[in-house]
């Protein structure tokens, strides 16, 4: 009776898990192969970052001496795509694939081993099951506190593009548009902060200041996509724009951990419900393999010593027993 009740027990969970899984999948799926087939309503439009950039460029064209003469296209440009944004999220939907894909497959061994009473495809589904729940805690742990291990593999993917192809906010080539849309879209500057664009190697931004009788163009450490917008103060024309603009302004790394943040208690407390569903599922089917072995070690004990009590002598252990038994009278000299 107690066997039947963990079964079908042990069925439910495993069916829980299948359910995990097939999401999990499902979804890693989506961001693999469906992200190109997004609808527009699901994309950034970035609308807000290209009417603040024209808005910039025209206080600038004002001023002949530090007007742009080939305004970059914002209109056409597309970050997701020039950015390779869409390949970094596809990057990241293998996650989310390779766990519901493993998930699966555990829950399955589960149902085997459960159906078939088998304590190898139990325990096997133990060990599996235990993995996977470190794997959770570890992945958890990683994205609730230690961002800066998580930050080098972001790191890797776009800093690129911005130390190799980022020319600053004149360019109008389709990297440094894409990133002044970005930095203007979401408020931020640079990968880590305004200090990035002192160490880049394809970055070059210049500003007029008068000199005598003209304005000469120098070189400053930032772009003017970090600027909330253009302060110029008539043909005085200071600098780009209020210094807290960019020195206060968070890296767009940052930003995203603040928003991933927001979502933080959520994801925790999923993961949490689900370790725990795993390690329930853990002790008892350990238990349960324990408990098993044991009866099935005592019945077999028992079996066996009734085997040998029902064993019925042979004559020739008759006969062995009595020539033994005339041996030791004879010896002691008894006679009959």
């Amino acid at each position: 009776m107690m066997w039947k009740r963990w079964a079908i027990f042990s069925y439910i969970i495993n069916v829980v898990f299948l359910v995990i899984g097939i999401v999990s999948a499902c979804g890693g799926i989506y961001l693999i192969a469906g992200f190109d087939q997004m609808s527009a309503t699901n994309r950034p439009d970035f609308d807000k970052a290209k009417n603040n950039i024209r808005t910039m460029i025209k206080d600038i064209n004002i001023y002949p001496y530090i007007a742009i003469k080939k305004p970059p296209n914002i209109t056409n440009s597309d970050p997701i795509e020039d950015l390779e944004l869409a390949g970094f999220v596809k990057a990241l939907g293998v996650i989310p694939l390779v766990y519901g894909v493993v998930i699966c497959t555990i829950a399955v061994l589960g149902f085997v081993g459960t159906y078939c009473n088998s304590r190898c495809l139990t325990m096997m589904y133990v060990v599996a099951l235990s993995i996977l729940m470190v794997t959770q805690i570890i992945g958890v742990v990683l994205f609730s506190s230690f961002h800066t291990v998580l930050n080098k593999g972001v790191y890797l993917y776009f800093h690129k593009s911005l130390d190799e192809s980022y020319q600053g906010f004149r360019s109008n080539d389709s990297v440094s548009t894409a990133w002044n849309l970005v930095m203007q879209q979401f408020n931020c500057c640079g990968f880590n902060g305004y200090t990035d664009f002192k160490t880049l190697h394809s970055f070059s931004e210049t500003w007029g200041e008068p000199f005598h009788s003209y304005v000469m163009q120098n070189p400053i450490d930032f772009p003017l996509a970090c600027c909330n917008s253009i302060e110029i103060n008539g043909w005085q024309i200071p600098g780009p724009c209020n210094a807290t603009d960019y020195i206060n302004k968070k890296g767009c790394v940052d930003l995203f951990w603040e928003t991933a943040d927001v979502y933080q208690p959520y994801v925790v407390a999923i993961v949490a419900f689900i370790c725990l569903i795993q390690l329930y599922q853990i002790m008892s089917t350990s238990y349960r393999n324990v408990k098993s072995k044991i009866s099935h070690n005592t019945k077999t004990g028992k079996g066996n010593s009734e085997l040998f009590n029902n064993i019925a002598p042979t004559n020739h252990i008759m006969e062995l027993e009595k020539k033994i038994i005339l041996f030791r009278i004879n010896k002691c000299g008894i006679r009959k």
